[in-house]
C-alpha cells in the first residue's frame, strides 16, 4: 500500500514538471507570436544594412567606379590657365650703351587647350577595362556579401540550437532532481536500494554538467551572432520559416545554374574580359596620336621701352607617332597577353572548383534532409521506449538504471533531432550561397 501512494506521488510531479514546461513553452510562442522575436530574414536583413565587412567591400566598389570616370578622362580636353608677374630692375653701363638704371613690370596670362581626337584606341581600352572590372568588383561584392549572410543564417540557426538545448537540459537537470528525491523516499521506505539513489544521483551530476557546458556553447554562439548581425546578444529568435530562394530541382539544373549565376565564376569572366581590354591599351601605346592645341596669351609690358602689349591666338593639330622607347611598350604587350592566357586558365580552375564543391553541397544538403526523417523516427522511437521502461519501473520489472538509460536516450533523440534541424537549414543555405540565391543583387546596394 506504501509502494503505491509511493509511486502516486512520483508520477504526480513529474505531471506537474510537464505542465511547467507546456506553459513555458506556451508563454515562448505567444511571446514571439506579439511580434517581441526577430526573424531569420529579418536577422538577415539587418546584416546586410550593418556589417562592417559589407559595408567596406561596398566602399571598394565606389572606389572602382570611380576609375571609370578616371579612365574616361583621356577622351575629353585638357584645358589649363596660366599667369605670371615678374618685376625687372637692372642697371646698364659701358661704352655702347647709354649708362642708367632700367625697371619694369611685365604681367602675362593665358589659356591652353587639349583635345585628344585619336588616341590609338588605348583609351577606349582603358575605359572597357575599367567597366568588366567594376563588374567583377560587383561579384566580389556580392560573393563577400553572401558569405557573410549565409555565416549570419548559421549564427542564427546555432543560437535556435543552443537555446533549445539549454531549455532542454534545464528541463532535464529538474526532472532528475525531482526523480532523485523521489527515488530518497523510496529508499527509505524500502522499495529502491542505495545503489539506485547514487545512479540517479551520478546521473544528475552528469545532467548539470552537460548544462554547463551547454550555456558556455550558448554565449559563444550567441556572441558570434551579435557580431556578424549587429543586433544584440540577447535577442529573441523565432523559429525560422520556409526560405525566399528556391533550389533547383535537380544537380544538373543546379550546375547549370551555378554557372550562369555564381558570383565568384562570373567575378573571374569579368576579370579575363578586363585583361583581353588590356591587350587593346597596350596595342593603342605602339599607334599614332591626334591632338587638336589651341591657346590664347596676352602680355602686358613684355619687353622694356619697346612693346607695351601683345595678344597670341593659336589653333593646330599635333600628330605623334611612336618609333622606339626602348622596347618598353612592346614589353608591356607581351605581359598582357600573358596575363590575358592566365585568366582564362583561372577561370576554368574556379567552375571545375565550385563545381566539386556544388556536388558536395548538393549530397550534404540531401544527407542532411535524410538524417532529420531518421531523427524524427528516433524521437518517436526513444518516446515509447521511456514511457514503457518507465512503467516497467514502476511494476519492478525494469531497474531505475534502465529508467535512467531510457530517459538519456529521449534526451539524446531530442538533442539530435534539434541537431538534425540545424544542419539541414545551414546546409540549405550553404547550397543557396553557393548558387547566388540568398541575397538578391538589387538588395546589395540598396539603402537600408
Amino acid at each position: 500500500m506504501a509502494s503505491l501512494k509511493h509511486n502516486h506521488l512520483f508520477l504526480t510531479i513529474l505531471a506537474l514538471l510537464l505542465l511547467l514546461t507546456c506553459s513555458n513553452q506556451s508563454v515562448r510562442a505567444q511571446d514571439n507570436s506579439a511580434g517581441r522575436g526577430v526573424e531569420i530574414s529579418d536577422a538577415l536583413t539587418h546584416t546586410l544594412a550593418r556589417n562592417h565587412d559589407i559595408q567596406a567591400a561596398k566602399h571598394e566598389y565606389f572606389v572602382r567606379k570611380e576609375q571609370i570616370r578616371e579612365a574616361m578622362a583621356g577622351w575629353f580636353p585638357q584645358i589649363s590657365a596660366q599667369g605670371s608677374l615678374n618685376y625687372l630692375d637692372s642697371d646698364v653701363s659701358g661704352q655702347s650703351f647709354a649708362s642708367g638704371s632700367v625697371e619694369n613690370t611685365s604681367k602675362q596670362f593665358g589659356v591652353s587647350l587639349e583635345q585628344p581626337l585619336f588616341t590609338g584606341f588605348e583609351v577606349d581600352g582603358q575605359v572597357d577595362s575599367a567597366r568588366y572590372l567594376l563588374r567583377s568588383q560587383f561579384q566580389n561584392l556580392r560573393q563577400t556579401t553572401q558569405s557573410i549572410v549565409v555565416d549570419a543564417a548559421t549564427a542564427f540557426m546555432d543560437v535556435l540550437l543552443q537555446d533549445f538545448l539549454t531549455t532542454l537540459n534545464e528541463s532535464n537537470v529538474k526532472r532528475l532532481e525531482e526523480q532523485y528525491r523521489a527515488a530518497s523516499l523510496r529508499t527509505k521506505a524500502g522499495e529502491l536500494t542505495r545503489t539506485d539513489v547514487a545512479q540517479t544521483k551520478a546521473a544528475l551530476d552528469s545532467a548539470k554538467a552537460q548544462l554547463r557546458r551547454v550555456k558556455g556553447e550558448a554565449a559563444k554562439v550567441k556572441a558570434r551572432f551579435a557580431q556578424l548581425t549587429h543586433l544584440p546578444e540577447n535577442t529573441a529568435l523565432l523559429e525560422p520559416f520556409d526560405p525566399s530562394f528556391s533550389i533547383p530541382n535537380s544537380l544538373e539544373e543546379a550546375s547549370n545554374f551555378l554557372h550562369a549565376n555564381n558570383p565568384e565564376i562570373l567575378e573571374a569572366r569579368f576579370i579575363e574580359l578586363a585583361a583581353k581590354e588590356d591587350i587593346e591599351t597596350r596595342l593603342g601605346a605602339l599607334m599614332p596620336k591626334i591632338d587638336l592645341t589651341a591657346g590664347y596669351n596676352r602680355a602686358f609690358d613684355p619687353d622694356t621701352g619697346a612693346i607695351e602689349e601683345s595678344e597670341q591666338r593659336q589653333v593646330g593639330l599635333r600628330a605623334t607617332l611612336p618609333l622606339y622607347q626602348g622596347g618598353a611598350d612592346r614589353s608591356r604587350l607581351r605581359q598582357a597577353k600573358i596575363t590575358a592566357n592566365q585568366r582564362a586558365i583561372e577561370v576554368q580552375s574556379t567552375e571545375k572548383r565550385l563545381q566539386e564543391e556544388l556536388r558536395s553541397a548538393w549530397e550534404d544538403w540531401h544527407t542532411a534532409k535524410a538524417t532529420l526523417t531518421s531523427r524524427q523516427s528516433q524521437l518517436e522511437a526513444a518516446h515509447i521506449a521511456q514511457e514503457g521502461t518507465y512503467k516497467e519501473m514502476i511494476v519492478g520489472l525494469r531497474t531505475v538504471l534502465d529508467s535512467l538509460d531510457a530517459n538519456q536516450d529521449l534526451l539524446q533523440a531530442q538533442t539530435d533531432l534539434a541537431q538534425a534541424r540545424r544542419d539541414e537549414l545551414v546546409a540549405l543555405y550553404d547550397l543557396a550561397g553557393l548558387l547566388g540565391l540568398v541575397v538578391d543583387e538589387e538588395d546589395i546596394l540598396a539603402e537600408k
